[in-house]
């Protein structure tokens, strides 16, 4: 049968489980090269879910690694962003490694003399001929175009180099590393009990959520991650009008935009953020009655798709993903608006994004 998005988000779980457990062999190339850097910061340079998926990983990496981490999409770095130091320590991230963009922004790495890392899912794309080290974060096969499972086994990969690499170069305390470690283990099975609380949610909240014209999503810090995919997702699934925004810019400008005709989804980090996001969810359904929340708080609420625990608001990201990926399937798959091939292949004609 054909591979369904639905299936990749239920393949998820085995892929942390099985790259947690993995960890060590998985990220030692890159480890190594991280080393010998002596990197005085991190650059990511990715696109699409993969840029998001860097978003998602970004808070944790320079938590543990004691580094700045910035992310840059392949175009900007390609012309406008790429003054960067013999120290940093870069590297293009891209799932298909077929990206005409992280192609050419790994000719710019070339072109100043910087060592080329390209880490993508398949070893026989076109990175092979463009990068001098190749990493495989091994997700197996996806061939669902709306990626879901390749997208958290991305963010996944970044912490666990960030981990192993942290472990290394001596930022990170060996009872905290072990206490990671644990989380990331447990998050296999928070995943696919997440997965199953947001199909209660949606066949609770189905006939608004079928309904659905235009979507804000917010969040802030590891959970602006989480709306930046679950906007990307919805966006190229439904083919409407889907917007994240970090929760404070939210409320300078798009928030006057918000009617009965809008669906707002709020991404809480169950933090020091949390007063806060819920605050914003509560003015919104003042205009709304689309305001939803994935929360670990303990209200009754049928508009909250809730996390079995309030979690590390660092790991979270890896399974908060499941809510938005789902939503984006279901509304799409029981609505059959998944978008026509023909459009995509038109579009492509006239600007290409992929080589092959």
């Amino acid at each position: 049968m054909k591979q369904t998005m639905d299936d990749c988000i239920r393949e998820t779980p085995e892929i942390i489980r099985k790259n947690t457990a993995d960890r060590v062999r998985l990220t030692s190339q890159l480890v190594s090269i991280y080393q010998k850097s002596k990197a005085e910061k991190i650059i990511v340079v990715a696109s699409g879910s993969s840029y998001n998926a860097a978003a998602c990983a970004r808070f944790f990496m320079q938590k543990v690694l004691k580094k700045e981490v910035q992310v840059i999409p392949p175009y900007t770095f390609t012309y406008w962003e790429n003054d960067f130091s013999e120290k940093a320590f870069v590297v293009v991230a891209s799932q298909s490694g077929n990206s005409t963009n992280s192609l050419r922004a790994l000719e710019k790495l070339r072109e100043k003399k910087h060592l080329a890392i390209g880490i993508t899912a398949d070893n026989e794309s076109d990175f092979k001929t463009y990068c001098d080290v190749l990493i495989n974060y091994e997700i197996g096969l996806e061939t669902v175009g709306f990626v879901t499972k390749g997208m958290v086994g991305l963010v996944l990969f970044f912490m666990l180099f960030a981990l192993e690499a942290a472990r290394t170069v001596n930022t990170i305390e060996m009872n905290e590393y072990k206490e990671y470690v644990k989380k990331l283990e447990e998050t296999a099975d928070i995943h696919r009990l997440m997965y199953q609380r947001t199909k209660a949610f949606f066949e609770e909240n189905k006939r608004e959520l079928l309904s659905t014209e235009k979507v804000f999503l917010v969040g802030s810090g590891p959970g602006y991650g989480v709306a930046l995919e679950g906007a990307l997702k919805i966006g190229e699934t439904l083919g409407i009008c889907s917007v994240a925004y970090e929760s404070e810019e939210f409320l300078h400008g798009p928030n006057f935009q918000v009617n009965d005709n809008y669906t707002c989804i709020f991404i809480d980090n169950n933090d020091v953020t949390s007063e806060r996001m819920h605050m914003i969810y509560e003015a919104a359904s003042q205009f709304t009655n689309r305001c939803y929340m994935i929360t670990a708080s303990q209200e009754q609420n049928g508009k909250f798709i809730k996390n079995p625990q309030s979690g590390n608001p660092y790991i979270s990201v890896l399974y908060n993903l499941a809510a938005v990926e789902y939503i984006a399937y279901r509304v799409t798959n029981d609505l059959n608006r998944w978008p026509v091939e023909e459009l995509a292949e038109a579009f492509d004609r006239k600007v290409r994004i992929k080589s092959k």
